[in-house]
């Protein structure tokens, strides 16, 4: 993930709740990540305060903080988070 991607997350952690531009860059950079899946070889895991901030095991990648924030935030039928946690399981991606 992005740099600008990681300080979302942090802010949002920080103050529970990110301006509809964040979201919508967060929105489009997972919707980037669906798309490419097949390419992606490994996910970075993010920090146990990141981790513990969203209530994630600890250990989630990166990718699920943002699929959990918009998640959160933008509610959807069928959540993101499971959607990009089948997509990991189906293309055998690492985490480092």
């Amino acid at each position: 993930m992005t740099l600008e991607v990681t300080d979302l997350i942090k802010d949002f952690i920080a103050t529970s709740s990110l301006s509809k531009v964040e979201l919508d860059f967060l929105e489009g950079e997972l919707w980037d990540t669906f798309q490419n899946i097949n390419e992606i070889t490994s996910l970075t895991i993010a920090p146990a305060d990141i981790c513990k901030g969203l209530n994630l095991n600890i250990g989630s990648s990166w990718h699920m903080c943002c699929a959990t924030v918009l998640d959160k935030t933008r509610p959807i039928k069928t959540p993101r988070a499971i959607v990009l946690n089948k997509l990991i399981r189906e293309y055998s991606i690492n985490k480092k």
